[in-house]
């Protein structure tokens, strides 16, 4: 919440007013006040409200084909640096949940690959609780047939040294089987080291994926990785300029 300054120059306003000559001949019987101590309040504020936040966060970029479903969501494409033939630059599929009041933005890959359950990746996308920051959430996913990973820990590799890891317990992974199929998921919310880590795996020449269960593990197809590499750079475009519209027009914070 923002810090709202007193104004108390009201209350020197009389010790500063101009004596009268017999005032003058009399000598003071206090200290004399200065005029160098009465100061001007700074001007209030303001405030900034949940409809300024939204309107702030969705300056950021254009909405294009909004619907709503039946249960309250919204969905819509989310166009961020769009040029002059109408082409979006950096594109995102958008969803407003107006009764958890947050707002999700889901990079194409990310997307894509949660349509058919088929592949072993990470996902990631943004989501902005109102009047608050935008953050990023990490999502690593199995699918394959046979057996269970048991999904403990992901780590990724940037260069030859693991720069970014997480570990799970068990209840944080959800599973599921599906015939043959098996499918694992954890997500976690990217502390400000991890999103440091993710601006550094851009930087490297090199990167691997491996994902770590109870007996074994799994190393992530250079597809996919090159897929989360390309979600991971318009993730950051896309939370660096969210930020920015928020702090430009005195959010996040609503009070």
């Amino acid at each position: 919440m923002k810090t709202w300054i007193a104004a108390v120059a009201c209350l020197l306003l009389g010790a500063c007013s101009k004596q009268t000559p017999e005032a003058e001949a009399t000598p003071a019987k206090g200290p004399a006040v200065s005029s160098a101590a009465v100061s001007t309040p700074a001007p209030a504020k303001p405030p900034f409200t949940s409809v300024d936040w939204k309107a702030a966060y969705k300056s950021a970029f254009q909405m294009k084909e909004p619907k709503t479903n039946e249960d309250g969501v919204a969905e819509y494409r989310a166009c961020f640096d769009s040029t002059e033939d109408k082409k979006c630059g950096l594109f995102f599929f958008g969803k407003t949940d107006g009764f958890k009041k947050v707002e999700y933005l889901t990079p194409t890959w990310s997307r894509l690959n949660d349509i058919g359950d088929i592949y072993t990746y990470t996902q990631i996308y943004l989501a902005a609780r109102e009047c608050h920051a935008p953050s990023i959430l990490i999502a690593p996913t199995v699918n394959q047939k046979g057996n269970w990973l048991f999904l403990r820990k992901a780590s990724y590799m940037a260069d030859g040294n693991v720069i970014l890891e997480h570990e799970f317990d068990h209840n944080d992974v959800r599973r599921n089987a599906d015939g043959g199929d098996i499918h694992e998921m954890a997500t976690w919310l990217a502390s400000e080291a991890d999103i440091q880590a993710l601006r550094n795996l851009l930087l490297a020449n090199s990167t691997i994926t491996r994902f770590t269960g109870d007996a074994k593990y799994i190393t992530v197809e250079k597809k996919r990785q090159k897929e989360f590499l390309d979600d991971v750079r318009d993730t950051l475009r896309a939370y660096d300029r969210l930020r920015e519209a928020l702090a430009q027009a005195g959010g996040p914070a609503c009070n």
